[in-house]
């Protein structure tokens, strides 16, 4: 019987579908369109834009880009500019026609040079089935220094579409060649992670892909397959971050007006245990959020690193506590909670932050005991105007105790292949960052980035011996070590950190990018890499 009413519900479902606004495909995580609505939300134009948790649905996307469509008469010049710019972007999922796009093959006239979005091929009848193709080019020139540099070419392109606004697809495939000193690309985030480059030193070919189905409803959507997904606050994010490489999951979200819950459940690695026997390792998220007023955002989640040799059904359960299941093994998982808020305090202003417990004994607070691990984040974002163009000023501080993410399991830390899955900011330091966007035009922008890092770190004493402060993510506390700790106890690093970011789209879907790094400890170790190149995705 109730498999019956499974497929009347789900005949139901494919019948009224017409009747749904939802298309199930999404934005990537990076795309500057979140921080227009970002903007638009602390100006008050906008309410209930929750972009904790990445990517977000394109048609949610839309329906903020259609509020401001009928409130555009109160915004600015310039923000009427940008939301023209992302009109033209979304406009199919806000005016269910391709009239504002330029496409290539096919009956329609091609202008490279119009400012319309551009596509390879576009093909779409509103409410039963729609697919858009994109060719991907890149050429990258890294210098770390005159004689170390290496050149970076990447080709390719992706699919994405929907059937009957119901069922989302995407795939997105790359292949690449890097010459000269791949290692100068290390800090290049996602690259330094690809198996098949730094596989033998002689490697220089690279792939990377990926690709979802999704079903989305009007208030929620499932999801599986791979793409980038990031959760959390700021630039370094504490809870799951750009760090490491992505990985494949299955997930859901529900959204009513202010109240969301999302989970999901990846897979990380696969470890060989011996010959006939592999054990994986896999993340479980689950967060819930809410907004008791108009300016306010609470939410708590949790997440947990495990492994086994299959799946544990207490982690497939979106409904479940984690850190009582991780009790429950006797601490043989990495199970943490956090807590996070947004508030809007003023207009323009934005105030966030996120306190995190990896693990705490509430009787040994304040006695530096290792087992105390937390880390605490505050920013605050002025989103202004410098002679009409829009810019965003930030200040952040974030806190990491000793040992934080680390586990006495080494496949169980809060990582994969050392890389790690939430802040790239070692444990045992505290930092702050200074930031500046400025905006002038949707086609361009530069963005501009200091950070100052306090680090105890783990070092090596005068006869050679290693000593251990919970300075690492991947060094836990041995049975030998000190079991209690002081904050930036260890060998005291100073680091300084300079990023500035420049974006110009001179052609519609084709971009001028350069980028300088500059970074120097006090040890007066420094290094300045600089990027310059070209990519298109027409």
């Amino acid at each position: 019987m109730a498999r019956n009413q499974v497929v009347l519900f789900l005949i139901f479902i494919l019948i009224n579908s017409n009747y749904l606004f939802s298309q199930g495909t999404f934005v990537e995580y990076l795309h500057p369109v979140y921080k227009f609505l970002e903007r638009m939300e602390a100006k008050g134009f906008i309410e209930n834009f929750a972009d904790e948790v990445k990517p977000i649905s394109r048609i949610k996307i839309a329906n903020f880009l259609s509020i401001l469509y009928d409130k555009r008469f109160v915004l600015e010049d310039n923000e009427r500019k940008f939301l023209d710019y992302y009109l033209d972007e979304f406009s199919y999922e806000i005016f269910s026609n391709l009239n504002r796009y330029e496409i290539l093959i096919g009956k329609h006239k091609f202008n490279l040079t119009s400012k319309k979005p551009k596509f390879l091929y576009a093909y779409a009848e509103p409410k039963k089935f729609s697919f858009f193709l994109k060719s991907y080019f890149s050429g990258f020139y890294f210098a770390k220094s005159k004689s170390r540099n290496a050149k970076f070419l990447e080709e390719g392109g992706k699919f994405y579409g929907n059937i009957i606004d119901l069922i989302g697809f995407e795939f997105d495939a790359k292949n690449g060649i890097v010459t000269g000193d791949k290692e100068v690309l290390k800090f290049y985030k996602e690259i330094r992670y690809n198996f098949k480059l730094y596989e033998k030193p002689e490697s220089k070919f690279f792939d990377r892909s990926f690709g979802y189905l999704s079903l989305e409803f009007p208030y929620f959507y499932f999801k599986i397959g791979k793409d980038r997904n990031t959760i959390g606050y700021g630039r370094d994010k504490l809870i799951l971050s750009d760090n490491s490489r992505d990985f494949g999951r299955f997930e859901f979200h529900f959204n009513y007006k202010s109240l969301s819950f999302d989970y999901f459940h990846g897979w990380l690695k696969l470890t060989p245990l011996d010959p006939i026997s592999v054990s994986y390792q896999y993340m479980a998220h689950h967060r819930i959020a809410f907004s008791p007023s108009k300016n306010l955002k609470l939410g708590f989640g949790e997440s947990v690193v495990y492994s086994r040799q299959s799946i544990s059904i207490d982690y497939l359960n979106p409904f479940n506590f984690f850190k009582n299941v991780e009790h429950q093994t006797k601490d043989q998982d990495n199970a943490l909670m956090y807590f996070d808020v947004e508030a809007l305090p003023l207009k323009n202003f934005k105030l966030y932050s996120t306190f995190l417990i990896d693990d705490i004994d509430f009787e040994k607070i304040g006695k530096n005991w290792y087992g105390n691990k937390t880390a605490f984040q505050l920013g605050l974002s002025h989103f202004s105007n410098f002679f009409s163009y829009p810019v965003t000023l930030t200040i952040e501080y974030k806190k990491i105790e000793p040992y934080t993410y680390t586990h006495h399991l080494p496949e169980r830390k809060y990582a994969i292949d050392d890389l790690p899955l939430g802040a790239e900011q070692p444990p045992n330091s505290y930092r702050f960052d200074f930031g500046l966007d400025l905006y002038p035009t949707p086609e361009f922008q530069l963005e501009i980035n200091y950070s100052f890092t306090k680090w105890g770190s783990n070092y090596l004493d005068e006869n050679g011996t290693f000593i251990n402060v919970g300075g690492d993510i991947n060094v836990y506390r041995r049975s030998f070590d000190s079991e209690y700790v002081k904050f930036l106890d260890g060998k005291r690093v100073r680091m300084h950190l300079l990023e500035i970011s420049l974006f110009y789209e001179f052609i519609r879907n084709i971009k001028f990018q350069s980028k300088l790094n500059y970074s120097i400890t006090s040890e007066n170790a420094s290094t300045l890499i600089f990027n310059i190149g070209l990519i298109s995705f027409l």
